[in-house]
């Protein structure tokens, strides 16, 4: 993690954990409909150095006792500016962890990203774009998904029945 002249660089981060999942975009007490969006837990020697850059760092309070307070970045995951021009979309990557050991990769869609808001998460590795943001006397740094690959764990009839074909999705391909 590094800030060069041109301002502070992508971050890297791996083996983390997710708070707060709305990979859906569903409307709620902090979000607006449509704004997708997690937070990460950061180690507290990387959030220290992200807060001293800039990027917007919250400090969680402690649930126990004696615990210590959790460093955590809210990211954003954009397809399109504000304008509804489209953007470069993240990329985001599920490995399901099957239980015999296997492992299976898929690339999700924005369509196919709620599966993420409750999942069985057993690892996540992703990179983070910075974006120097100013508004309403407000400066800082705000973090957008370049990439993430999230590892889950699939529950055994999962794994049973996962290559079987969906016979619904049939009705959805034709000859338009």
């Amino acid at each position: 993690m590094a800030t060069s002249s041109e301002g502070p660089q992508q971050i890297v981060l791996e083996g983390v954990r997710l708070l707060y999942r709305n990979f859906s975009g569903m409307p709620g007490r902090f979000n607006s409909e449509g704004d997708r969006n997690f937070n990460v837990v950061l180690p507290e020697d990387v959030a220290k150095q992200m807060e001293a850059d800039g990027w917007n760092i919250r400090w969680l309070q402690p649930r126990e006792e004696g615990d210590p307070e959790a460093p955590i970045l809210k990211v954003n995951l954009k397809y399109e500016k504000r304008d509804g021009t489209p953007t470069r979309p993240p990329l985001v990557v599920m490995i399901s962890m099957k239980p015999d050991g296997s492992e299976a990769k898929t690339t999700l869609s924005k369509e196919m990203l709620p599966v993420l808001d409750w999942a069985e998460i057993v690892n996540v590795d992703l990179i983070i774009n910075p974006y120097n943001y100013s508004a309403q006397g407000r400066t800082g740094i705000s973090a957008y998904l370049k990439s993430i690959f999230v590892t889950i764990r699939v529950d055994p009839l999962e794994a049973k029945y996962m290559d079987v074909p969906d016979s619904a999705q049939s009705a959805f391909v034709g000859d338009d």
